[in-house]
């Protein structure tokens, strides 16, 4: 369950495709921003977590290079785990190995490592949650590794849907860090 306000929450929630397609339900760059500066008014955001959130929801909603704009301008640890998932997403997967790096051990992997890890047990996953969570720690190279097998067609569809939950888990725990 996701400690997010749900007017935040609601902006993340769909699981985005792994790559750079459109999700057909995915709301319009327009519609994000009204919703996501009404959802920063209601929580009270500003500065950078502000900026995170407003990031995060472009780029669940699949407007890939707005969010871009600004994750890179954020230079925490924070804004450059948003970036490599956006970059994952592209697909550039050095660019996005290359954010995981400046990223470090960002603070929100427990929990991260967790959440998924108790996710992937429920749904019987023992081989993806091996790639992605090792000696009980969040691999963001694995997870990054896991999606691009998924988009070159190397996973089935089933491990493909998980990975889509995991990444929504990723996006969710990162807020869920720098909201708290």
């Amino acid at each position: 369950m996701s400690r997010l306000p749900d007017s935040i929450q609601n902006l993340i929630d769909a699981p985005a495709p792994l790559g750079p397609d459109r999700d057909a339900n995915a709301l319009s760059e327009s519609e994000v921003r009204q919703k996501a500066g009404e959802a920063i008014k209601e929580a009270g955001l500003t500065g950078t977590p502000a900026q995170l959130f407003l990031s995060a929801a472009l780029l669940m909603n699949d407007h890939l290079d707005a969010s871009h704009s600004i994750s890179q301008d954020i230079g925490s640890a924070s804004g450059s785990m948003l970036h490599g998932i956006m970059h994952r997403r592209e697909p550039d997967y050095g660019n996005a190995r290359y954010w995981w790096a400046r990223t470090g051990n960002h603070p929100c992997f427990i929990e991260l490592a967790e959440k998924v890890t108790d996710f992937l047990d429920d749904e019987n996953a023992d081989t993806l949650l091996n790639r992605i969570v090792r000696n009980g720690n969040w691999d963001p190279i694995g997870m990054t590794d896991a999606v691009a097998d998924a988009e070159r067609g190397r996973l089935d569809a089933e491990t493909v849907q998980l990975l889509k939950q995991v990444q929504k888990l990723e996006v969710e725990t990162l807020l869920e860090y720098e909201l708290a």
